[in-house]
This record gives structure tokens, sequence and C-alpha cells, in this order.
């Protein structure tokens, strides 16, 4: 015979399934003792909260849901760091772009002619001539500065445009104003004579040029 209970094979007469404990009188009552046939053994079947479909989807939803939000997080972050990097990028190259002619302009605005050593070249020329304006550019390996500015009282006839080009030697950290002119005229050879002036803070310069 079989346990109605747990379903195991038991011996005829049996008062208590030796496999789950149960008492068969009070299970089997007057029939605890007639036998069933092995075709017909039953078992019992434990029982399971029945899950939901809609638990797996909700679950799988759920990691996709978090999966896509940690994606687009490290996306961010993955951009930020491209955006910063670009940014970086573009100013490294301006900076070493730039920092060469930057220097050169400081070497000489930060210099003195020889012939006055109590005023620096960009002192005297930022003082003397309105709107100024320093440039720079390297050319065939050879570093160059232009300055240009109004000068005002040249030889009494009012505002004149004043351009020099200074060659400058960043190695040696020195510099060499090779020419000027003034609206145009060629006035190089009259430096030593206007610029004293210019840096003594002359009222106004003299220069010579041919015509």
């Amino acid at each position: 015979m079989f346990c109605p209970n747990c379903g195991s094979r038991l011996e005829d007469g049996a008062k208590f399934c030796q496999n789950c404990g149960a008492r068969l009188e009070e299970e089997l009552g007057t029939s605890a003792t007639s036998a069933v046939p092995e075709t017909s053994q039953s078992f019992p079947v434990k029982q399971h909260r029945p899950s939901s479909m809609n638990e797996s989807k909700d679950k799988t939803g759920f990691q996709a849901k978090w999966e896509a939000a940690a994606s687009y997080v490290h996306d961010k972050k993955n951009r930020k760091k491209l955006i910063a990097g670009v940014v970086v990028a573009v100013l490294a190259v301006f900076y070493f772009a730039n920092v060469g002619w930057n220097k050169d302009i400081s070497t000489v605005k930060a210099g003195y002619f020889y012939s006055a050593q109590n005023i620096t070249v960009g002192d005297a020329f930022e003082k003397f001539f309105a709107h100024a304006k320093w440039t720079s550019e390297v050319k065939n390996g050879t570093h160059f500065v232009y300055f240009e500015g109004d000068a005002g009282n040249t030889q009494g006839k009012g505002y004149k445009k004043f351009h020099a080009t200074f060659v400058v030697s960043p190695a040696q950290g020195t510099f060499q104003m090779t020419r000027t002119m003034i609206d145009g005229h060629d006035v190089t050879e009259s430096q030593s004579t206007f610029i004293p002036q210019i840096c003594a803070g002359a009222s106004q310069i003299s220069y010579t040029y041919e015509r």
C-alpha cells in the first residue's frame, strides 16, 4: 500500500508512514489496509505560487531600463570627456600657435633702445603714439614684430601713420628695429634722430626721407 500523504510505499498494516510520519488510520480510515495498484500511483504535487507572466516581463523591462540608464550616464560622461578633450586640444593649438609671437612682442616691449636706456620701448611707443597696435609673425624662420600707431605733432604737420618693423632673436632675447615708415615714407635713416625724441617724450619729432 501507499501513503496517501506523500505516496511512499508502505508495508501492509502499517499505522504510520515511515517517510512523512502520517498516521495512516486517521488518513485511510477503514480502507487503510487496502492496496493501491502500482499502475495507479498518485503522488502529492508541491504547491507553488503561480507566477505571473508579466512579472518576468516587468523584471526584464526594469533591467533593460536600468541598463539603458547606466549606458546613458556612461555615454554622457564620455561625451563630457570628449568635449573637454577637444577644448583642451583647441586651446593648446591656439597657445602653441601664438605663444612664440606673444613672447616676441614681450621681448620688444620690455627692451630698450641703445640711445635711450631710461624707458622701455613699449612704454615709450605707447605713450607717444595713439591707437598703438602690436602684431607679430614668423616668416621663413625669422621672427618679426610690427608696431603701428598715429604720431602726433610730427614736424608740426598733425597726425601721421607710423610703422616700425623689428627682427627678434628669441634664443638671445634681443631685437633690432630694421625699418620705420611715416605715412608710407621710409624714415629708417632718421631713427637716430627721432627715437631719442620719442623716448624723451618730446612734443614733436623731426625726420627726413627721400622724395
